[in-house]
């Protein structure tokens, strides 16, 4: 590789050389399920309310009984003053439809407080089984899913299975019994009539389902515009001093304006569709209401049937139709819920990252690792690691350099087990890294990375997350070995100061501090650093260097850096190029065979030098 092109490798930012970088290089391969499967898982998640369930059922029978004998009385009613009997058993059945009507009104309020208490129990257990999930997904479902998106289905969608579980299910329920218990009654009263109405359900069950095909889809795309935006929006919070500092607030701007084109469209698509049923529905309604009349004082004149019977007729029908009508809307607004649900199962049928493994467990790691012919890629037939062999012993400090895109960070992902080799072996301490268990690996591997990342909370919090049994002398102690404590001991509450999201109100320099006190007091067999210190200028990096040979003391160490004045005294470098280990040995001896990192060398020294003067 000649100057130039080092030159124009190291010119590159620098600043996206953390576990983040490998983004967009995957596909989610797990496919909506479709509606019928959708719905059965939903009624899974209520396994644990099925009692509480079974109650409503059982009020909603109830309900739907009264409901049903109220015409009937009424009929009596209009039959009994049609003939003049003013007598007080009218009175009576006046009183008794008061008291049905009364205990609806009450059976309905407690069917929807025990509704609304069940959905928002499996609402809450869904969120907790979604939220268990992303702990055990593997960091590539994070590379290549924007954390918008992964927030949105946490909060809309969920939200929208939640709407419609708390107010529809009891309705569906009602709908259901309601339609029977009617249709049954309509049936003995008189044939004729029945069928009068019956003729309305072929056109309700074919708008209904029209409707319903053209709202899911738009639902769909509204959602996952929904999430885009969650995205966009989070995206430019976090980078807003980036968009101010190149005056890019128009294309943001541009951007995020088409995004909201895009859900307004598919929103008021949805609503459109979702808003024409009921008026459609009511046309139907009102001319089966009209058919009915007209049957019913042919059949009066008749003599088939009374007044009466003909009152009560038309107020079953209304029983009869709308339910219809409010389970097809019902049906309209699940295709919203069941939207949200496929999002959030697309989640739950993520491959999760395995973590079996007894080999090494509830030992103490000494740091022997070994990589032999490694290969590794992200994209099928695109290595990224090209038959990778590297020995290091316990206690070693290895540096890892190259340009940008050499694979330094991705060797230390397969390391740590964020990834796992298409080809190879990896051992730690002689057993093969897929034999030991995930989590007790990571527990003795610390991290410091270029981008510090600090959690809500106190600092004290916060240095507490590298060990959440050490006491507050641990903690003091973990920070002085740091060089965090003198800063932190001049913070007006000290330890105990909250930190604003990422922690940003806190220099660069001192959010690194506190990431290595975390590191420390984690005690950790293996340590990585990568590029802990190249973000920061040479005063502060000069105490973090401090800090961090104070926790590389009797560790093995893989250091990522682009200085490579911060590396000399490296155990072991690996030169990386391309994806191949192309260099290794001491800073001493690969200067003596003037290769590849020598012209690297040289290339910063004259830099500095041309800085400097």
């Amino acid at each position: 590789m000649t100057k130039d092109v080092y030159k124009k490798e190291m010119s590159k930012e620098n600043g996206q050389q953390s576990f983040g970088r490998m983004s967009a290089r995957f596909e989610n391969r797990v496919k909506p399920k479709n509606i019928k499967e959708t719905i059965t898982r939903l009624l899974k998640f209520s396994k644990q309310e099925i009692y509480r369930l079974m109650l409503v059922l059982a009020i909603v029978l109830v309900t739907s009984i009264l409901t049903l004998s109220a015409p009937r009385i009424i009929g009596f009613i209009v039959d009994q003053m049609n003939e003049g009997d003013f007598s007080s058993s009218l009175l009576n059945k006046i009183g008794i439809l008061f008291v049905i009507y009364a205990l609806i009104s009450l059976l309905t309020w407690m069917s929807e407080v025990l509704v609304v208490s069940a959905s928002q129990k499996i609402i809450h257990h869904m969120r907790n089984t979604l939220f268990k999930k992303l702990s055990k997904l593997p960091i590539a479902y994070f590379d290549s899913h924007s954390h918008g998106d992964i927030v949105s289905r946490f909060t809309n969608d969920i939200d929208n299975v939640s709407t419609v579980m708390s107010e529809s299910t009891t309705g569906l329920m009602r709908s259901v019994v309601t339609v029977a218990g009617s249709l049954s009654i309509m049936l003995y009263m008189n044939i004729y009539l029945t069928l009068g109405v019956l003729m309305s359900v072929p056109f309700i069950y074919g708008l209904s389902k029209l409707i319903a095909k053209r709202t899911i889809q738009f639902y769909k795309m509204q959602q996952k515009y929904t999430g885009m935006i969650n995205g966009k929006v989070e995206e430019t919070v976090y980078g807003l001093s980036v968009i101010q500092t190149f005056n890019q607030e128009e294309q943001f701007l541009k951007n995020f304006e088409e995004a909201n084109e895009n859900l307004y469209e598919q929103g008021r698509k949805a609503q459109l569709w979702t808003g024409l049923l009921m008026p459609v529905l009511n046309v139907i309604n009102n001319l089966t209401f009209g058919v009915i009349g007209l049957l019913g004082g042919y059949l009066v004149i008749k003599g088939h049937v009374t007044v009466g019977v003909v009152s009560s007729f038309i107020a079953y029908s209304r029983q009869f139709v709308r339910p219809l009508n409010e389970m097809a809307s019902i049906y309209n607004s699940l295709m919203s819920a069941i939207a949200g649900s496929q999002r959030v199962f697309q989640v739950l049928d993520e491959i999760e990252e395995p973590i079996h493994g007894d080999a090494l467990k509830d030992n103490i790691i000494s740091g022997k690792i070994h990589l032999n012919h490694v290969h590794f890629s992200y994209i099928e037939g695109k290595e990224v690691i090209r038959d990778l062999n590297v020995k290091v012993e316990p206690g070693m400090k290895v540096a890892i350099v190259g340009p940008t895109g050499a694979g330094k960070t991705t060797v230390v992902n397969l390391i740590t087990r964020f990834y796992a080799p298409q080809k190879g072996q990896i051992f730690i301490d002689d057993h093969l890294i897929e034999h030991i268990d995930r989590h007790w690996l990571r527990q003795n591997i610390g991290f410091v990375l270029q981008d510090t990342y600090l959690f809500s909370g106190t600092i004290y919090d916060n240095i507490l997350y590298g060990d959440l049994e050490a006491s507050m002398d641990d903690i003091v102690s973990a920070s002085k070995i740091a060089g965090a404590h003198d800063f932190i001991a001049k913070l007006p509450h000290q330890y105990h100061t909250k930190l604003s999201y990422g922690g940003m109100n806190l220099s660069q320099g001192e959010r690194q501090l506190i990431t290595i006190a975390r590191a420390i007091l984690m005690d950790p067999k293996v340590l990585i650093l990568d590029e802990a210190t190249s973000s920061v200028d040479i005063k502060t990096e000069k105490v973090i260097s401090k800090s961090l040979l104070e926790l590389m003391a009797n560790r093995t160490s893989f250091i990522i850096a682009h200085r490579l004045s911060t590396i000399v005294s490296a155990d072991l470098i690996l030169v990386m190029n391309e994806g191949q280990l192309i260099e290794s040995g001491t800073h001493e001896s690969l200067m003596e065979e003037k290769g590849f990192y020598y012209e690297m060398y040289q290339i910063q020294t004259q830099n500095q030098s041309q800085i400097a003067g």
